[in-house]
């Protein structure tokens, strides 16, 4: 088979950069208009390449050139005799719809994050905020309507208010979960050839394109995509991404894309080679229905490099630490020398001139206010007060033998399904045998001499401050971790799983009557998110640098131990007794609370 291919070029006639335009693979190149700013320049570019080159096939790659070419489709394969490898149009625009996309996934049983969207009339930012506060929790997600949707995430309902009223864009509630995604080729609706993966490192500290992901085989995942192929009566190509919450386990569509998508080098790797599986569907070959299933992780070093090398070194060595843990496939093409070479040039020349990235600022200000006037301080337990040594995978080798646990869901979130769908004696047999396991490590912790003093110290400083563990362990293994730690005490009351399964539903009840002078700390994005819904200051506890930046991302405080916040917390409070003791005159001490 030979293969040619169109490169853009800018206004000036100067080609954009692309690497691949050297490859050894290629017959022949040719420059053409970017859809961007001449579609019909670039689709009659395409139609001369395909003259010339006398192309039995014309394979559109990105979203502008599916949009583009499909929307001339008759053009192409009239004047060309190629086939189109493309969609319809109307499909196509049908399926991109960010607007449209919950009511299609709501027609289908499929679970979708809540949407609001600006871009039909004119409307002020303060009606946009009053809207985003009225009908949506935070965080909040802002996207364009278009491909290239940029997201950005906001705490505020203000900040977002103005991203979303300046781009008439659509503002979604965040969902705390894992980036997956189903990949099909299909023919008038039935799926040929499918593939899943799952996000191991994304581009942003909150989403984005992978820059790590790992193929992924789940039966549920590939029912919901099913279900989408055969709605849209699909032919062709496409991509639905999905996030699923890392509390239930449930799966909710983000995106539909109509085009092959940035992770494609995955599905190859594993054998999906849905570009050449494509031609063959448009040319008419009969194909056999396939899941590729086959377990391969693949990592954008060189990419990764390219666009963080001057910006953060730490995930960047955490990213090539966790390539070759993984012993991942890397983008560097060693039979394709002339790309690669260039792709490591560019890279290089990036990381000699690209300056750093300025990081928003994140206050002690906010937190330090709190302190006074009988504040709660509460605790997440396992990653945030102790390491807790539960051997994990022995817990789920045991509950898959005894057929409480399938697939890829976690235990804590199959134990929460289980007692959604009303199986509570399944429920009750999962929580009983993860409990047995949480008890045995809880009694091999060992007493926090430093912790102790630390937290005395903290509650002597700061009068009427009340400490709350609050934990999806179980309220034995708690209990238990709490005295062989030595401070429980310390701690005026404990909130288990047998409390609730959600934390959001856990900071309800710990907020009880303080709400907003809630502090909670935590190990995760789901401590982080569920604070911010109920009106409580999220601080995170992680040494993990994928943890730090989404606390950047946000804007929320982030230490590297519970010590290091408690001795935080401890100077803030002395720091304000100061200001109390040189404002008053007085050389005694007063708790802040009766201040």
């Amino acid at each position: 088979m030979e293969v040619a291919a169109t490169f853009y070029v800018d206004r000036g006639g100067r080609p954009l950069v692309a690497p691949n335009i050297f490859s050894k693979y290629l017959d022949a190149r040719y420059l053409v208009a970017s859809p961007s700013w001449s579609e019909r320049g670039y689709v009659l570019g395409v139609v001369d390449a395909a003259l010339d080159f006398a192309a039995d096939v014309v394979l559109p790659t990105g979203f502008t050139d599916f949009l583009a070419l499909s929307k001339y489709k008759s053009l192409v394969e009239g004047v060309t005799g190629a086939r189109l490898a493309s969609p319809e149009y109307e499909r196509i625009v049908a399926a991109s719809d960010k607007t449209r996309l919950p009511r299609l996934a709501a027609s289908l049983g499929l679970l979708s994050p809540k949407t609001l969207y600006f871009g039909e009339r004119s409307v002020s930012v303060e009606d946009v905020a009053r809207a985003i506060r009225r009908e949506l929790k935070p965080p909040y997600v802002v996207k364009g309507v278009g491909d290239a949707s940029r997201p950005a995430f906001y705490k505020d309902a203000d900040e977002a208010a103005r991203d979303a009223a300046s781009r008439r864009g659509i503002v979604q509630e965040f969902i705390a979960g894992g980036g997956y995604g189903y990949f099909a080729l299909a023919v008038e609706g039935k799926p040929v050839l499918e593939f899943m993966h799952r996000r191991v490192v994304e581009a942003g500290p909150l989403g984005g394109p992978s820059l790590m992901a790992s193929s992924f085989l789940d039966s549920e995942l590939l029912s919901l995509g099913r279900r989408l192929v055969a709605a849209l009566e699909w032919s062709g190509v496409l991509m639905a991404e999905f996030k699923r919450d890392y509390e239930t386990g449930d799966y909710y569509l983000l995106e539909l894309n109509p085009k092959f998508w940035g992770s494609l080098d995955l599905a190859v790797e594993a054998l999906a080679d849905f570009p050449a599986l494509l031609v063959k569907a448009v040319l008419g070959e009969e194909l056999p229905h396939a899941v590729v299933g086959r377990r391969l992780t693949f990592s954008w070093l060189v990419y990764t490099v390219y666009k963080y090398a001057s910006r953060d070194l730490r995930f960047l060595y955490r990213f090539f630490k966790e390539t070759l843990r993984r012993r991942a496939r890397v983008d560097v093409w060693v039979g394709d020398p002339a790309v690669t070479f260039r792709v490591l040039t560019m890279t290089v020349a990036t990381c000699l001139h690209r300056g750093g990235r300025r990081r928003p600022g994140v206050e002690l200000a906010d937190l330090a206010a709190l302190l006074p006037g009988g504040a709660t301080l509460s605790f997440d337990l396992d990653g945030t007060l102790v390491n807790l040594p539960v051997r994990w995978r022995e817990v789920r080798r045991e509950a898959a033998n005894l057929g409480l646990l399938r697939g890829a869901t976690g235990l804590m979130a199959t134990m929460y399904r289980l007692g959604r769908a009303g199986r509570r004696r399944k429920a009750l047999e999962l929580h009983e045998l993860v409990k047995r396991y949480e008890v045995e490590a809880a009694s091999r912790v060992e007493r926090n001499e430093r912790l102790v003093e630390r937290l005395e110290e903290l509650r002597r400083l700061a009068g009427g401050l009340k400490l709350l563990l609050v934990t999806k362990q179980s309220r034995e293994a708690a209990l238990i971790a709490l005295d062989r730690l030595g401070v429980r005490r310390l701690f005026d009351r404990v909130i288990s799983r047998e409390d609730s399964l959600l934390r959001e539903e856990q900071l309800r009840i710990a907020a009880g009557d303080v709400g907003s002078r809630l502090v909670h700390a935590g190990d995760t994005l789901v401590d982080v998110v569920s604070a911010f819904r109920v009106g409580a200051f999220p601080v995170l506890v992680t040494r993990d640098v994928y943890g730090i930046r989404q606390a950047l991302e946000l804007r929320v405080l982030a230490f590297k131990s519970v010590e290091e916040l408690i001795g935080t917390l401890i100077r803030l409070v002395e720091a304000r007794h100061e200001h109390y003791r040189l404002r008053s005159g007085s050389d005694s001490y007063k708790p802040l609370n009766k201040s």
